[in-house]
């Protein structure tokens, strides 16, 4: 463990994996916009930081790569800043738990447990799962009916799996943000106009589409 004061990085058995200088830039950048010469608004992050733009800058020049050398508070303070809040958390647990009651529901004999708002809404139709690369890498999941025109329009798709129905696609896109849960961002100055509380930062580990559905039987 770093102790105090010596620039590094103070780390618990418990705390969430240390995001790295390129992954800070990143979040920086969608949370304070660009600088004028490129790179992060260190101005504007160092005020609502709390610390000096000089500070700012230090955790930015670490080798490509490395752990932003930022101490365990200041790394978890821009954690906050950049994380989805609890109302989103809850309102995704709340989708992923509805979402399962279907599928029982589903599951009954002789469709006597679903209802007709969901074959008026098409969701029994198959759904698309799609994690999608946009602006400075930053990856999204995303679900829509299949139909011909089911490609998302920013980005480019780097994963996707067609799913039997939508709440199988709600529960396989809740697994892939809780795989990923450390790196999630929400930006303030850039972000997806759709779906911007499913994104995550680039580096974070690869998901693979097809092991989560076969895990959690969601085909």
């Amino acid at each position: 463990m770093t102790g105090p004061g010596t620039g590094g990085i103070e780390e618990s058995v418990d705390a969430p994996p240390a995001w790295t200088r390129d992954q800070l830039a990143v979040a920086l950048l969608m949370l304070f916009g660009p600088a004028r010469r490129g790179g992060p608004d260190t101005a504007a992050a160092a005020v609502e930081l709390g610390v000096s733009r000089r500070t700012v800058q230090r955790w930015l020049r670490a080798p490509a790569g490395a752990r932003a050398p930022m101490s365990s508070a200041h790394a978890e303070a821009v954690r906050a800043l950049a994380g989805v809040d609890e109302q989103v958390r809850r309102d995704e647990q709340r989708t992923a738990g509805y979402a399962r009651d279907a599928l029982e529901r589903i599951a009954l004999p002789k469709g006597r447990g679903v209802l007709p708002a969901w074959r008026e809404q098409q969701w029994l139709d198959q759904h698309l799962v799609t994690i999608t690369e946009l602006d400075h890498g930053v990856l999204q999941a995303a679900l829509t009916r299949v139909t011909s025109r089911s490609r998302p329009r920013d980005g480019q798709v780097v994963a996707f799996r067609v799913v039997l129905a939508r709440f199988h696609a709600q529960l396989l896109v809740h697994e892939v943000l809780t795989a990923v849960s450390p790196w999630r961002v929400r930006g303030r100055v850039w972000a997806p106009k759709q779906g911007s509380t499913r994104t995550w930062l680039p580096g974070a580990p690869d998901v693979d589409l097809d092991e989560l559905a076969a895990t959690h039987g969601l085909r």
